[in-house]
């Protein structure tokens, strides 16, 4: 272990780009969210402060851990996150022994004063490999989020065929107006007219709203990696799906969408997922991800996204308190934050 070296980055722009993300190319938990184009587009258009940890062994990387300084929701403490928004985790080229136990050693040197948290997000079910290391050091797993997920590997007929009948019969509906799909260019006008609507869906329900220069930072960092579809009735567009191209895991990530409830009458979500999944069988993609939900049964998104015929995929989470007091006053306010919901 003595010949690993460990270094801590608040910018990733102090990182090797290439080295970065050839690692996370040679690792099969690597994926989009993983890229250096990502981490830099949420320090640039978020103004997350990141926390990236990595391990190199004779200049070489053999391990990378990005994380975000983050202000935890409803409570005046800090945590550090891997990662927001999207998904983290270690990536391990080397001994994974040695340099885990460095990474945790390391993490725990990194959560002082205000920052009472570490948490773990992850996207590849294989990161259960690291469940027992993380417990032991601490950290407890967390179920509370999961995604919904298609197999590529079938006729889109067959797929169809999958979904509730609700969404069948919706798609019949919508099928059933003069629509045109298209894929639009990812570029200033589009994206402004993305964002307006998306701003308003997400201000309606109380959402996430990420800021415009965090689109335009992808656009600037990812132009590559990410799909705008949209769709028209009529001649007028009645809604937007932006994806991400995520070679790494072979799927296809539906995101961000811009769908007006007063557009729903001409059912574009079906439309464009089903647009989405056509697209992404063409193109030799192995997955169709709709996204993160909560892991309520009873939750309209949850329900939503489940009618769509896919398979539930915990996103396996793990977290660890380094301020026992702050944390149990944290988790009761969160417990009853949540009850209020």
């Amino acid at each position: 272990m003595s010949n690993l070296k460990v270094e801590i980055y608040d910018n990733i722009n102090d990182i090797n780009k290439n080295q970065w993300d050839n690692i996370v190319e040679q690792s099969y938990l690597g994926s989009f969210f993983h890229r250096y184009g990502w981490i830099k587009s949420i320090e640039e258009g978020i103004g997350y402060k990141g926390k990236h940890l990595i391990i190199s062994k004779n200049d070489n990387l053999v391990g990378i851990l990005p994380n975000f300084k983050t202000r935890i929701i409803k409570a005046p403490f800090n945590q550090l996150i891997s990662i927001t928004p999207g998904f983290g985790g270690p990536i391990i080229t080397g001994n994974e022994k040695e340099v885990l136990d460095l990474m945790l050693k390391s993490l725990s040197k990194m959560c002082r004063g205000n920052i009472i948290l570490h948490c773990i997000t992850t996207l590849n079910p294989g990161y259960q490999r690291y469940n027992n290391a993380l417990v032991k050091n601490g950290y407890q797993p967390n179920l509370d989020y999961c995604r919904f997920v298609i197999d590529l590997d079938r006729d889109i007929k067959d797929i169809i065929l999958k979904m509730d009948k609700k969404r069948r019969y919706n798609l019949k509906k919508g099928s059933d107006n003069e629509f045109k799909i298209t894929d639009e260019k990812f570029d200033d006008t589009n994206l402004k007219d993305f964002f307006d609507v998306y701003t308003r869906v997400m201000e309606k329900i109380d959402g996430v709203k990420y800021p415009f220069n965090f689109f335009i930072s992808l656009k600037k960092n990812l132009h590559d990696r990410i799909k705008m579809f949209s769709v028209k009735v009529n001649g007028k567009k009645v809604g937007q799906h932006l994806y991400f191209l995520d070679k790494e895991q072979s799927s296809l990530h539906h995101f961000f969408s811009a769908v007006s409830e007063s557009d729903f009458k001409y059912y574009p979500s079906e439309l464009l997922h089903e647009h989405g999944l056509k697209w992404g069988i063409q193109n030799n993609y192995k997955k169709y991800d709709f996204g993160g939900t909560g892991s309520d049964f009873n939750d309209g998104l949850f329900k939503f996204k489940e009618e769509f015929g896919g398979h539930l995929v915990p996103t396996l989470t793990w977290e660890k308190s380094h301020s026992l007091i702050r944390w149990n006053l944290f988790k009761v306010g969160r417990y009853f934050y949540r009850k209020s919901q």
